[in-house]
């Protein structure tokens, strides 16, 4: 079975079960929404010599996306999203492409200080008049938030992602990042928020592809005045 058709039997399959089953706290009751986008966007050249503008490209789109979300407690909450994304370029056609994307989110608090998140994103991008750039990907994610007091707050987040090409699979990669982050209250003006973040993305052995490493501390603060 392709990934096209796995992503629309979860999207079937979710909102089948949920229109069934109402799964959740009595107190609370799910939310969908959708939207439905479609438009262009032109690119175009300032020829200096002749001043005027030439038409570079152009590309038409078309976007829908449904989001069923149901909360569980005051806290806790799961969503699943569905979204579908058509761009065709007027002259560039080998850019042409269909994304289809789900997303899942399951949050919930473990004790009063302490918040789970786990969320899954299956993408599918197929570029139908260039094969080898089309890739399926799989995405986990899981953060931890931690309220230490009313000063220090401090968060985890650990992220995994598998990328699969159909044609050319010397690029397929694994992509791997954790992040740090910590949150000091130095007044009720006044806040500091560090962050360590370190990635890496590795391809197989066989691959010609250059892997990659990279990390990056930053500092940041906010100041109302």
């Amino acid at each position: 079975m392709t990934l096209k058709k796995i992503l629309f039997t979860l999207f079937l399959l979710f909102f089948l079960v949920l229109s069934i089953f109402k799964v959740g706290a009595a107190d609370y009751n799910p939310v969908i929404t959708a939207k439905l986008e479609s438009g262009d966007r032109l690119y175009t050249d300032f020829i200096e010599e002749d001043e005027f503008e030439e038409i570079n490209d152009k590309y038409y789109y078309n976007k829908f996306w449904l989001n069923y979300k149901q909360k569980i407690s005051s806290s806790d909450y799961y969503y699943f999203k569905f979204q579908y994304y058509n761009k065709d370029y007027l002259l560039s056609d080998t850019y042409n492409n269909t994304t289809l994307d789900f997303w899942t989110n399951y949050t919930y608090m473990l004790n009063d200080k302490t918040r789970n998140r786990y969320k899954l994103n299956i993408k599918d991008k197929d570029y139908y008049s260039n094969e080898d750039s089309s890739y399926s990907s799989y995405r986990l994610d899981y953060e931890l938030d931690y309220d230490y007091d009313e000063k220090n707050d401090y968060s985890l987040g650990l992220q995994r992602q598998w990328n699969k090409y159909k044609v050319l699979e010397i690029k397929d990669s694994i992509r791997d990042k954790i992040k740090l982050e910590w949150d000091y209250e130095y007044s009720d003006d006044f806040s500091i928020k560090t962050t360590f973040q370190y990635e890496q993305e590795v391809h197989d052995s066989f691959s010609t592809t250059t892997n990659k490493y990279g990390k990056q501390l930053s500092l940041s603060f906010k100041y109302d005045l």
